[in-house]
């Protein structure tokens, strides 16, 4: 698997302060949300790898398993604000 050098600050900031499956949930978030701005849709070879990456980390259920995830953590402060960062632009 290839794994951007990078992390987003909710996830560098908060990681030690969320549970173990929050920080995988939020991680595999930031994982596909990166291949999928990598993706050119130009049937390229590079583009054959981010799909496989992007089927590996189960990249096309996140919107089902976010509300999974939101429903679960719903009273915990730390991870709901994690998850609301999401969604802000890089």
């Amino acid at each position: 698997m290839v794994i951007p050098a990078f992390a987003s600050p909710v996830i560098a900031t908060s990681k030690n302060a969320l549970p173990k499956e929050a920080q995988q949930f939020l991680q595999r978030y930031e994982m596909c949300r990166h291949f999928a701005g990598e993706f050119n849709g130009d049937r390229s070879e590079r583009d054959a790898e981010l799909n496989r990456e992007m089927k590996k980390l189960r990249c096309g259920s996140m919107d089902q398993d976010e509300k999974v995830f939101r429903k679960k953590y719903v009273h915990n402060k730390k991870v709901m604000a994690a998850l609301i960062q999401l969604d802000a632009p890089y």
